[in-house]
Formats: C-alpha cells, structure tokens, sequence
C-alpha cells in the first residue's frame, strides 16, 4: 500500500490490487475406430455478475454408449453466515440399457479449516430394455479438514475427509480422502493423495459404479475407463514454482479390488496462472506411443 498525506490530519491509503479472470473453459476431443468421438466440454465462472456465486455447465460424451450433462450452481455465504450451497442437475445416458437423472443439493458449515457437510438429492432411473423405471431419494453426510490454499496448486497443507452416501434402495456409498502437501524449498512442494471408494448393495445397477480414470489420480486413462464398485487411487508427485509458472511430474496408480486389477500412469504438467497443459501416459500407451494431452484456461 501507499500512503497519500492530504492535510490537516487525513491520510489516504492506497491498496493496489490484482483482478484474476474468473471464468474457465476447457475441453477435449479424441476418437476411437471401434469407440467412435469421445470428449467434453466446460464452461463456467467462480464468480457469477461479480457476486462470487459459481456457475458451471459440462457436456462429456465417454464413448459412442455414455453421455452425461451437467448444470452446477453455487451460492456462497447463505444469509451471510459461514454456509455454502451447491445445487447439481445432470442426466446420464447409457446407450438404450441406461438412463438417468439427477437433482441434488447440498450445504456445507465451515470454520476454516474445519467443515460439515450435509445433502439430498433424488434421480430417476429408466432401464429401456427390462421396462423398468425406479425412482430413489439419498441422503449423504461429509466431514473433513481441509487447509490446501490455493485449492490447485497449493504449496503446503493437508485434506482429510470422510463420506457416507444413503439411498432408499439399501445402496451405500463410502468414500474416504487423504491429501497432504508439504514445502521442501521455497519453490518446492512434494504431495502426496490418497482416494477409497465403495459401493455396497444388493440392487445395484451400471449407473451405481464408480468411474474410475482421468481426474486428478489416473491422469494417463481417459474419464470413465474402467467401472467398478470398489476402488483404491493414490497420487505422489511435486511442484516446482517460479513465479506465476509451476511445472509438476506425477505418478498415478489404481487398483480395482474386485478384479484385482493394477493401474499405473504418469507423466508432467505445466500451468500459468489458470493455464495447465497436462501429458500423460500409462503402461500400455508408453509401448504403443499413445499420449493423453488436457488444456484447461481460464477466459
């Protein structure tokens, strides 16, 4: 800041301040001769008319069986007290087997670090094939600690998490989270993160399993590779920075317990500011010269 004497006793404090554009857009196109075009697009704002609600709309076509669309809003500080609201509304289309929609909201209590989470939601669920249509209300409750600021690519902190998904269909969902960033250097960061999830249930279907791939654990597999009802992912790499660059390698892995199924990727990163360009590979891609590049920038 700079301070401006005026006279007769009154001083002007001057604050300079840096604006950073708050609207995203990214995407992705790849095709498959057996799987036809893949890819997504992304549009949004954390900061919707200057007001710091969030709005994001995302269209992502799997393979030629799987497509989903997405409409996300976000409300922070709710009557001015330290609670935010998420809203999601989606639909899933799996071919003529499968498919579904989505309503869901949720409302989170924090006092940094700590935070509460609760939330409901229904979906409609239509199996073309066997004529059958379900209709299902959950409830799911999270809670956590959470110091990673920034939230991309913070230099120090830690995340632990916890999360329990009900339905009336007697299908439960679990999902633990570790993450952990410690500062080597003052531009060196190492992290590592951890993710479990499962699903338990008697009645589950396709739509239940959890998309496994892509993300921000296994980088070198496309979104929805594999499925699965029981999953482990870990992550460990680091950050370098300089100035408003920060290039970062990283090794992804993934095992499917329920196959017992290994999966490994890896790769480096490159970002500028809200700018990442992001190369990945796994195994099978390093012998065959396949690579998997992501662009995400800000607007």
């Amino acid at each position: 800041y700079n301070l401006q004497y005026k006279g007769n006793g009154k001083i002007n404090i001057v604050l300079d301040n840096q604006e950073y554009k708050s609207g995203e857009a990214s995407g992705a196109m790849a095709y498959k001769k057996d799987e036809g075009l893949a890819g997504f697009l992304s549009f949004g704002t954390r900061n919707l008319f200057g007001t710091g609600r969030g709005l994001l709309v995302r269209w992502e076509k799997f393979n030629k069986n799987k497509s989903q669309g997405r409409i996300k809003y976000f409300e922070p500080y709710l009557l001015n007290l330290p609670l935010n609201v998420h809203i999601t509304i989606s639909q899933t289309i799996f071919d003529t087997t499968y498919a579904e929609s989505n309503v869901e909201g949720d409302i989170k209590f924090f006092s940094y670090p700590f935070y509460t989470q609760l939330g409901i939601g229904s979906k409609e669920i239509l199996l073309p094939l066997k004529n059958q249509h379900e209709r299902r209300y959950f409830f799911l409750s999270e809670l956590g600690i959470n110091s990673l600021n920034p939230v991309e690519m913070p230099k120090r902190g830690i995340m632990i998490s916890g999360k329990r998904v009900w339905d009336n269909a007697n299908i439960k969902k679990l999902e633990g989270n570790l993450h952990i960033t410690l500062p080597i250097e003052g531009f060196i960061s190492l992290y590592i993160k951890s993710q479990y999830q499962e699903v338990l249930g008697s009645n589950l279907n396709i739509g239940d399993s959890i998309n496994v791939g892509g993300g921000d654990f296994l980088r070198g597999y496309a979104p929805g590779t594999f499925f699965a009802n029981e999953v482990f992912l870990l992550s460990a790499g680091s950050r370098i920075f300089s100035e408003d660059f920060c290039f970062y390698p990283f090794f992804d892995y993934g095992k499917i317990m329920n196959s017992e199924k290994n999966l490994y990727s890896a790769g480096f990163g490159i970002s500028y500011r809200r700018t990442r360009i992001t190369f990945a590979m796994h195994n099978r891609d390093i012998m065959e010269g396949r690579i998997l590049l992501t662009v995400s920038t800000a607007l």
